[in-house]
Parts: structure tokens; C-alpha cells; sequence
């Protein structure tokens, strides 16, 4: 982000991974850019933004390349963000750390009725060095190892302001507000249908839908006038490990290879995205996100003369992404009384990309 030309964009269209990972580049669209890690691209097929990040103690350098590409880059019409991984070396290294923040060095915002909670850790650590198994075998200038573990856990309070039924809304009565039209009292007059409404706007609760009735319980009353009568702030609650493995190999001083793997798993228990208004997770109808990229790499540096040289890269990358509300098999359709419909009929939303080489397809199902 601090490279020039580089404007940062609010965007979170596939995952929270995917925040802080996009920006337009040299007046580009956020979705134009590419992002490689070791030479494999992190690209999301169906969204086209990337959507896995390294540990950052175990990135070894970041280029961003804007233009003037050489051949091996260009896929892309923005920029291209370019990681390369640490490897491992002779000697025995490695790091430990630890971020954390609490709700008693926090401050509330305008809208905050109270001071929202926050309990943030995120550790982690590396670890590189020679292979090495005693009496068997020493990986000193051959064979090298990196291995990279990061943790976040979070509890995040957030404020949402929403609207919720007044108490004089449960009795029906909606005087004041644009007329509610009877249903029943349809008719056809010259080809045109007409209707009659409520008397004094108010709908006789002999009307009332009894699942309707059963859903009430869950909304809250306001505690403000207004549209806007109804503050909520809920904890949402961030569980994320991320995995990060790196092998090289020196043949000689013409070939070195490596492989790398990179796993992550974030966990969100729920989520706060407006309009949030029920207390109750269990029946928010929401869908948080879990995300889990995964990447593998094999590379091959060859030199054959003094003017040939020969970079193979071989790449799987793997998105599957689980959406689903909070009300999913808990048995609400028989808790509301209605009938003809799955008591199981909320089923996970999908989403998965797959990229393998050159080649990139996305499922949805």
C-alpha cells in the first residue's frame, strides 16, 4: 500500500482473507491485479481477488510489479503482487511473537451504547534450518527446511443500528404510517383491482398469521423513536490458523528445487453484517463466511550455460468457502408451526475454486 500509484479499496466480496489485499493500481479496477506467492498465483477464479496470505514472518520479499512486465508475468490487466517465501539455512533459526489487545485499552464510538468488548491474540512463529537426522543424514548446503504457524483469536463487539417492530406495530397498529391495504378485499372494478384499507390502519389480530406470532418473540423491543429505533452490539468471534511449509533441495551448483504448502483456516462463529437486529444467533439469518485456501508449490531452477536458464513452476491452488445461517438443522420450521417444508430445508451455501497450472475453473453449488 505504500508503493506508489496504489490507492487502498474497502472490499470484502469473497472473505476476510481478502481484506487489505486489493487496491486499484495506477487508476486499474481492485479485481484487475494479480497476486503470486513463489511464482503461483492466489486468485480466487470466481471472484478474481486474492484470497490467501503467508505468515508475514515468513515472507523473504514483496514486488510489486506495475508494468513493463517481463515474460513470465502479465496475466493480469492491473498490477502484480509478487511474494517470495523464506527458505531455510545452515544454521538454526527462528522467531516467536505475540499481538495483543483488550477492551480495557479500547474506546467506544459515537453510536456505541457501551463499550464494545475486544480480546485479540494473534502469535505465532517460524522455524527454519538443515535437515538434519542424526547418524542418518545432514542437510548442510543440500537440503533446507521452513516451517511458519500463525494464530488469531478473537472477540470482537460490534454496533449495528436496525429497525424492529414497535410494541404498537405487535397489536397491529400502524396509524400514522402509509396505509396498510386488506388483502381479502380485493376486486376487480372495469378490468382494474382495487382494494380497501384497515380501518384506522389497524389490522385486527383475529388476522395475525400464527407463525408470524412465534417469529415475533425473537425481535426485540426498540429502545430509541425513530426508523433507526434499535442499537445491537454482539460479540462476533474470529478462530484462524494458518500454516505455512517450505522444503528445498540443492542438487548441485546448476539445480536447486523446493516445494512450499500454505493452509488456511479461518472460523467465524458468526457475524455482524447489517441489518443485524436479532439477538439471538441462532436465528440470524446471516451467513458468515468460512474460508479455507490452501496452496501447494514445486519449483525447478536449472541452469544449463552461462545464457540459458530454466524456471519450472508446478501450482495447486484450492478456495472452498461454507456459508450458512445460524438457524441451519436447529428445527425451526416445526418450532413455528410451519408445515410442507423441510425441517432440515436450510442447507450450506458453496462456493469453491480450483486452479492447477495454467488452468483455472470455479464451482458453485
Amino acid at each position: 500500500m505504500l508503493s506508489p500509484g496504489i490507492a487502498p479499496t474497502v472490499y470484502d466480496r469473497e472473505s476476510t482473507t481478502a481484506v487489505g489485499t486489493v487496491a486499484s493500481i495506477n487508476g486499474g479496477r481492485p479485481d484487475d491485479n494479480e497476486s503470486l506467492i513463489d511464482g503461483a498465483s492466489t486468485m480466487s477464479p470466481s471472484s478474481t481477488i486474492s484470497v490467501l496470505n503467508p505468515s508475514i514472518d515468513a515472507v523473504a520479499e514483496v514486488r510489486m510489479q506495475q508494468n513493463s512486465y517481463s515474460a513470465e508475468f502479465g496475466r493480469a490487466v492491473g498490477g502484480t503482487m509478487n511474494i517470495t517465501t523464506k527458505s531455510g539455512t545452515n544454521e538454526i533459526h527462528g522467531t516467536a511473537f505475540e499481538f495483543n489487545r483488550v477492551a480495557a485499552l479500547s474506546a467506544r464510538n459515537f453510536f456505541d451504547v457501551e463499550r464494545p468488548g475486544l480480546t485479540r491474540n494473534q502469535f505465532g512463529g517460524v522455524i527454519g534450518g538443515p535437515v538434519y537426522f542424526p547418524n542418518l543424514y545432514h542437510g548442510r548446503n543440500r537440503t533446507f527446511f521452513f516451517f511458519s504457524y500463525e494464530g488469531i483469536r478473537q472477540d470482537l463487539g460490534l454496533t449495528n443500528i436496525g429497525t424492529v417492530p414497535t410494541a404498537a406495530m405487535r397489536e397491529g397498529n400502524f396509524s400514522g404510517l402509509t396505509p396498510i391495504y386488506d388483502p381479502e378485499s380485493t376486486t376487480l372494478v372495469n378490468g382494474v383491482e382495487t382494494r380497501i384499507h384497515f380501518a384506522n390502519n389497524q389490522i385486527p389480530l383475529a388476522r395475525f398469521d400464527s407463525v408470524a406470532n412465534k417469529i415475533m418473540q425473537y425481535y426485540p423491543l426498540p429502545i430509541t423513536n425513530g426508523v433507526n429505533n434499535y442499537v445491537l452490539a454482539l460479540p462476533t468471534t474470529t478462530v484462524e490458523d494458518r500454516v505455512d511449509a517450505r522444503i528445498d533441495q540443492n542438487f548441485g551448483e546448476k539445480n536447486r528445487s523446493f516445494g512450499r504448502f500454505i493452509w488456511d483456516n479461518p472460523r467465524n462463529s458468526t457475524t455482524n453484517n447489517a441489518p443485524r437486529t436479532l439477538p439471538n444467533a441462532e436465528v440470524d439469518p446471516s451467513l458468515p463466511q468460512q474460508p479455507t485456501p490452501q496452496q501447494w508449490v514445486l519449483g525447478d531452477t536449472h541452469s544449463f550455460s552461462a545464457s540459458t536458464l530454466n524456471d519450472f513452476r508446478l501450482a495447486f491452488f484450492r478456495f472452498f468457502s461454507t456459508q450458512y445461517p445460524g438457524s441451519m438443522n436447529k428445527g425451526f420450521p416445526a418450532q413455528l408451526g410451519l408445515s410442507g417444508v423441510s425441517q432440515e430445508s436450510d442447507t450450506p451455501r458453496r462456493a469453491g475454486g480450483l486452479m492447477s497450472g495454467a488452468a483455472s475453473k470455479a464451482v458453485t453449488r
